[in-house]
C-alpha cells in the first residue's frame, strides 16, 4: 500500500503543468515487481470564491455626494454587487446614486454612520431595465431603513424611473423615510413579501405612474401613527392583508 502510494504522489508532482486538463496513463513497476497502469486524471482547476456563492456585503466607498452604482471603484471590494451580496450606505451624508441599469441584491440598508443620517436618491442612466431586485427573503429583514434615514427613487419631475422589487418572504423595515418620487416614467415599490412601516412612505404626486404595489403573497403592516402620504397610487393585490395603525393620507 505504501509504495502504490507514494508513486501516485511522485506521479502527480511529475505531472508537467501543461498537461493540466487532460487525462494519460503511467506505468511502473512496484515493490513486487508487477507492472502497473494507472490513468491520472488531473481537472482544470478554475478560479473560485465562497463569496460568489454565499455573498458579502458591498458598502459604499465612492464620493460621498454622488456616483455610480455600476462602477466597481465605488464598492468596499472594488466590485459592483450581485445577487448574493449585502448593499450598505451609511456614508452619513445625502447622496446621489446614478447608474441603475438593472441589478439584483440579496439586502440593500440605509444606516447612519456613528449618529448622522444618511439619506440615498438612487436614479436611472436608461429608460430600459431601471430595477433592482432584493430577493433574499432568507433570515433578517432584507430592505432597511434605519430611523432619521431616507431611501428615494427617480427625480421628482423628471429623469428616469427606478423600480424596487421585493422578493417573495423578503421583508422590509422602514423605521426611516422611504419617497418614490413622481415623473413621467413610473417609479415604484414593489412588494411581494412582507413591508413595516414605522416611518414614512411618501407616494409622489401622480396617480398613473407613482405606484407602490402589494402583491401575490405579500403584506403591508404600519405600525406607528406616522403617515403614508398616498398622493399616487396604493394597490393592494389579490386580497393580500394591509394592516394600518396608523394614518393613511
Amino acid at each position: 500500500t505504501t509504495d502504490r502510494t507514494m508513486n501516485i504522489f511522485n506521479l502527480i508532482i511529475r505531472k508537467h503543468q501543461n498537461d493540466l486538463g487532460t487525462s494519460r496513463p503511467y506505468a511502473f513497476t512496484n515493490s513486487a515487481g508487477r507492472k502497473i497502469i494507472y490513468i491520472i486524471m488531473v481537472p482544470i482547476i478554475h478560479p473560485f470564491s465562497f463569496l460568489d456563492v454565499f455573498g458579502a456585503v458591498k458598502t459604499w466607498v465612492g464620493l460621498t455626494s454622488a456616483g455610480s452604482w455600476s462602477v466597481g471603484s465605488n464598492w468596499s471590494d472594488r466590485t459592483i454587487p450581485v445577487f448574493s451580496d449585502d448593499v450598505l450606505f451609511n456614508t452619513g451624508t445625502s447622496m446621489v446614486i446614478t447608474g441603475i441599469t438593472g441589478y439584483e441584491v440579496n439586502k440593500l440598508t440605509v444606516a447612519k454612520n456613528g449618529s448622522v443620517n444618511t439619506s440615498i436618491n438612487l436614479q436611472a442612466s436608461v429608460i430600459a431595465g431601471r430595477y433592482i431586485n432584493i430577493n433574499s427573503g432568507v433570515g433578517g429583514d432584507d430592505l432597511i431603513i434605519e430611523q432619521g434615514c431616507t431611501l428615494s427613487t427617480g427625480v421628482q419631475g423628471g429623469g428616469y424611473p427606478v423600480k424596487i422589487f421585493m422578493a417573495e418572504n423578503s421583508s422590509g423595515v422602514i423605521a426611516g423615510t422611504y419617497t418614490i418620487n413622481a415623473n413621467s416614467y413610473s417609479n415604484s415599490l414593489n412588494v411581494y413579501g412582507y413591508f413595516t412601516v414605522s416611518g414614512t412612505v411618501n407616494i409622489g404626486a401622480n396617480t398613473t405612474n407613482c405606484i407602490m404595489n402589494i402583491q401575490n403573497a405579500g403584506s403591508l403592516t404600519v405600525t406607528s401613527t406616522r403617515v403614508i402620504n398616498n398622493s399616487g397610487t396604493f394597490k393592494n393585490q389579490h386580497g393580500t392583508p394591509v394592516i394600518i395603525k396608523g394614518n393613511f393620507v
